[in-house]
């Protein structure tokens, strides 16, 4: 099987706050696709963006998402 990493849009709401709930579900969307690597505040431009805690709060909600499935 071949690895496939994808870059992860990071959404945020009309108020700038990241969406979480957009989040995990693009996540979700990607791993039953088949992605088997995700990187959170990957290369779309908005990791400059947000805050290191906002880094910190993305990332750990997209491993909880990901469970070890990717």
């Amino acid at each position: 099987m071949a690895e496939i990493c994808v870059a992860l849009l990071t959404p945020f709401t009309m108020s700038g706050d990241v969406a979480f709930d957009a989040l995990e579900t693009h996540a979700q969307f990607l791993i039953a696709e088949g992605m088997t690597s995700l990187m959170p505040c990957g290369t779309t431009g908005e990791g400059m963006l947000l805050s290191p805690a906002e880094v910190a709060d993305v990332t750990a909600h997209v491993t909880r998402v990901a469970r070890g499935r990717a």
